[in-house]
């Protein structure tokens, strides 16, 4: 197929890549371009912004976030001809070096911002040398008109411009120019019947229409309520704190979903990747390592195991700030690299695979579980036979202690009775307070009697955000 033989054509040599999102300039740990690792097999460059305001005197530009001396700032760490420089030194080492690029989705309501997108955009690349582009999430989202209700026809101005800008910029570039997209994914959870394909929708007519050229397409973990990860059956939502999180994160985009009762086919796993936008340590890391590995090779999973999985052929992973990942020691691109070279094996986050056979589902599904169990079954012959052995002696045992727990209570409440009846009632007081201590009985009465209130989650509601 075109798609497969282009997709291998412009892929960078790794199997499995690694992404990382640079600032450059203008933030709190700069980092020179030509100085970024050379485990990164793509790096997107954070961030340009395109002007589709008609009245504004930049109409149809692109304002970078970045600060690139001496043109913006004089603090940047590199200039423009630098930033050249580097991103064709990435190029020639085959790298890919995408611009990130924001835009309002909603304002491409005619064909002349759309022309003023695709000159914009050209003309970034032209100077920058980029390529690829990986389209950030917009900054306004348009809602679909009424009787736009099929992703493979859409009608309504903003989409249908979105997607022919694009096509446009692949065309001129060509094969070896990719575009990729680094979305929310309530975009691909929220359409399932029309009023949440009218509303959320917009976005599915782009990513089918252009889903043979896509490079990635990375759901991030944007921090905002509306953007909760859903649970692919049960339609809740799924902890953050949790490798099932970002399995949960990437299903849809896998195994394929419904659009306003529609199917919508699934992408290729080598497009689909996996972004962390928020970063805050050790353990929201280790569990993207578990939500990778799981999405892999079945194993290590949680509650939630991949529908249709494994995905050896999962692309990756990504790093929304370089700077910040190497500030803190490269702790993302070292674990990710590793993990991403060898995803069957397991990850120093997360210790050595579990042979618990209460997890057959998830053991079973590893590469090299077959083995391994296969070598415990004919080598573990008389280890059984002394664990049997082992737990009658400890059922005898437990049954001897318990006969001997029963008879000393007893005995003991018959001596207290005698005691009272000695000591008389007022001196049995002070000896024992109150009065006498409740036994294991009456205190598991006394709590059975209480009712527990049990929490119901509601159904999620979800708001449209400005």
């Amino acid at each position: 197929m075109r798609a497969t033989a282009s997709f291998q054509a412009r892929a960078p040599a790794q199997q499995h890549l690694l992404i990382g999102g640079l600032h450059v300039g203008g933030w709190q740990h700069d980092i020179h371009l030509a100085d970024v690792s050379d485990d990164y097999d793509v790096i997107n460059i954070y961030r340009a912004t395109f002007d589709s305001d008609a009245q504004s005197s930049t109409y149809g530009q692109f304002h970078w976030n970045i600060c690139a001396s001496p043109s913006n700032c004089a603090k940047a760490p590199d200039t423009e001809d630098q930033l050249v420089a580097a991103v064709q030194a990435h190029i020639a080492n085959g790298k890919k070096v995408q611009a990130s690029v924001q835009f309002d989705f909603e304002q491409l309501q005619n064909a002349t911002t759309q022309k003023a997108l695709v000159a914009g955009t050209t003309a970034l690349i032209d100077k920058f040398k980029f390529n690829g582009i990986d389209i950030l999430r917009p900054s306004t989202f348009p809602v679909l008109d009424d009787g736009d209700d099929d992703y493979t026809q859409p009608r309504t101005a903003a989409v249908v411009n979105l997607i022919f800008a694009l096509q446009s910029i692949k065309k001129k570039y060509g094969d070896d120019f990719t575009i990729s997209f680094s979305v929310p994914v309530s975009y691909f959870q929220l359409s399932t019947d029309s009023a949440g394909y009218k509303q959320f929708g917009a976005f599915l007519p782009v990513a089918h229409a252009l889903r043979d050229d896509i490079f990635m397409i990375c759901p991030n973990n944007y921090p905002k309520a509306d953007e909760e990860v859903l649970h692919a059956t049960s339609n809740l939502p799924v902890p953050p704190d949790s490798s099932d999180y970002w399995v949960a994160m990437a299903q849809p985009l896998l195994s394929g979903f419904t659009a306003n009762g529609k199917p919508f086919p699934a992408f290729r796993p080598d497009q689909v990747c996996l972004g962390m936008r928020e970063y805050d340590g050790d353990a929201q890391l280790a569990e993207l390592q578990d939500g990778v590995g799981c999405l892999m090779a079945n194993h290590p999973c949680g509650d939630v195991l991949p529908v249709g999985g494994p995905y050896p052929n999962f692309l990756g992973a990504a790093v929304w700030a370089i700077n910040d990942d190497e500030a803190a020691g490269g702790q993302f691109r070292s674990a990710m690299r590793t993990l991403l070279n060898n995803p069957t094996a397991p990850s120093p986050a997360t210790g050595t695979p579990s042979s618990d056979e209460g997890s057959t589902d998830r053991v079973a599904s590893s590469p090299t579980s077959t083995d391994a169990s296969s070598s415990r079954h004919h080598s573990g012959i008389s280890s059984g036979a002394i664990a049997a052995i082992s737990i009658s002696m400890l059922a005898i045992l437990v049954s001897i202690g318990l006969i001997i727990v029963v008879f000393s209570r007893r005995r003991r409440r018959s001596n207290t009775a005698v005691l009272a009846a000695r000591l008389g009632m007022q001196q049995y007081q002070q000896f024992w307070g109150a009065g006498p201590p409740a036994t294991h009985g009456s205190a598991f009465r006394e709590a059975e009697q209480r009712q527990l209130p049990v929490l119901e989650l509601p159904p999620p509601t979800y708001h449209r955000t400005a």
